[in-house]
């Protein structure tokens, strides 16, 4: 759709709105249209306002939602570590389009109040947005101005990308939205990384004692991360599951896989083999070459339990803590440190502060203003009003640091300081502030 430069969205949408012609140049079967479509004929008005209601329904979250988001939240999280500093609101929605969670600076809750958890999102009430139209065309999508059908939202750019289950049905959607204007296309490629984590995420919490696992890819460097190719198949050989990624290094549809032999599509006898836990090489049907990785339920339970939830190590890391001493988990990436990070949290008292950041996500120059906070006005861009860094939101908490070997030692070295006297200064400020928390650290 794009090609637009003799109309404008705006026009287009006005026109469409009164009269139902649109310019040969758009298609009506592009996921924009359709939601505006449904828009109309629920009898929305571009001229609707929705932003300015405080009063609307907000449903109950199902036990599938509840189930569905908590498999969501690391991946929530590493967004909002990426992306929170832009004032955006980052949330998931289920098919049904109904909001089951969501991230947005607490200081602009007026800004995003009409995106709380249980609202539902549907063209009726919203017009066309990115995370309907991924719901409903099972496609990644960026909107931006007046391509929003509700006027109100023509200085929104959002971006959103669906979340699959492994069987051809759309769970939901990730959205990034923010009024300000942003690049939405920087925000769709971390998108889709994540979407890829967290539909292999939901592939492997459903997996049967009776299934295995394989993991392929060109790469071996990419086996078991999020872009390895994921098919899921029973003991007789039939394939049950598949993700996007094996969907593209296959070139075939979901509807191609499902219910058909696994030896259908690759030559190797160690599909056949009761343990193949080693990498291996594998070859498809049209002469692709790929390196190879197969899994049980049991091959990753053992595997989890051995690096991850022993007790004894869960016990020594929580006397640690206790005694106030910072715990270091080691680990490959993909073996679980923030899972270990979160048992502990969850075994020394849930209801303390845990405050989780990605020093390899955020760049050098934001990392200090990230975790110590900031005054008004002591760098370019800065919020009038300051900001609270991690350390200090941490007090009386857990500050987890994962990868703390990409953090720059000067700052290594000022949260040392932190642990020591328990007090900071935040970046621009004079006045020290207190924080005392216990640290946990994170690297491979």
């Amino acid at each position: 759709m794009d090609g637009l430069s003799e109309f404008s969205w705006q026009n287009i949408k006005y026109n469409f709105y009164t009269t139902g012609v649109l310019p040969d140049i758009v298609k009506r079967d592009s996921p924009i249209l359709q939601a505006w479509e449904r828009s109309k004929k629920s009898g929305l008005s571009p001229f609707s306002k929705l932003t300015t209601l405080f009063d609307f329904p907000v449903d109950h979250l199902s036990r599938e939602d509840v189930k569905f988001s908590a498999l969501a939240e690391a991946v929530l999280n590493d967004i909002w570590q990426l992306f929170g500093q832009q004032d955006v609101s980052v949330f998931l929605i289920n098919h049904q389009l109904k909001i089951i969670a969501e991230r947005h600076n607490p200081d602009l809750d007026d800004q995003y109040h009409f995106l709380r958890i249980g609202r539902v999102v549907d063209p009726s009430i919203f017009g066309a947005i990115a995370p309907t139209c991924s719901v409903l065309s099972k496609q990644p999508m960026i909107m931006t101005g007046h391509q929003h059908y509700l006027d109100e939202f023509s200085n929104y750019s959002c971006a959103s990308v669906p979340i699959f289950n492994g069987a051809g049905e759309i769970l939901g959607a990730l959205d990034i939205t923010s009024p300000k204007g942003l690049l939405a296309s920087n925000w769709l490629r971390h998108l889709l990384y994540q979407s890829y984590i967290l539909e292999n995420k939901v592939i492997l919490a459903e997996l049967k004692p009776n299934q295995r696992v394989l993991y392929f890819q060109h790469s071996k460097d990419l086996l078991e991360n999020a872009y390895t190719g994921m098919i899921v198949f029973d003991e007789h050989g039939k394939i049950v599951k598949a993700n996007q990624m094996a969907l593209k290094l296959l070139s075939c549809s979901i509807d191609v896989l499902l219910d058909r032999s696994i030896h259908d599509f690759f030559l190797t006898e160690q599909l056949s083999q009761p343990d193949a836990s080693d990498s291996f090489f594998i070859q498809s049907h049209d002469h692709a070459f790929f390196y190879a990785h197969l899994n049980t339920l049991h091959g990753m339970i053992s595997k989890q339990t051995k690096k991850i939830t022993a007790q004894h190590e869960l016990d020594q890391a929580l006397k640690a803590l206790k005694a106030d001493i910072p715990v270091l988990i080691t680990g490959e990436t993909g073996t679980g440190k923030d899972h270990f990070a979160q048992q502990l949290h969850q075994k020394l008292d849930a209801d303390l502060p845990f405050i989780s950041i990605n020093c390899g996500a955020i760049p050098d120059h934001l990392l200090e203003a990230e975790l110590f906070g900031y005054e008004g006005g002591a760098f370019t861009g800065a919020k009038k009003q300051g900001e609270k860094g991690l350390i200090e939101m941490a007090d009386q908490g857990i500050l987890f640091l994962d990868e703390i070997g990409d953090l720059p030692l000067h700052l290594q070295v000022k949260i040392l300081r932190v642990l020591q006297d328990q007090q900071f200064y935040g970046v621009g400020g004079r006045k020290p502030m207190k924080s005392a928390f216990k640290l946990l650290c994170a690297t491979h």
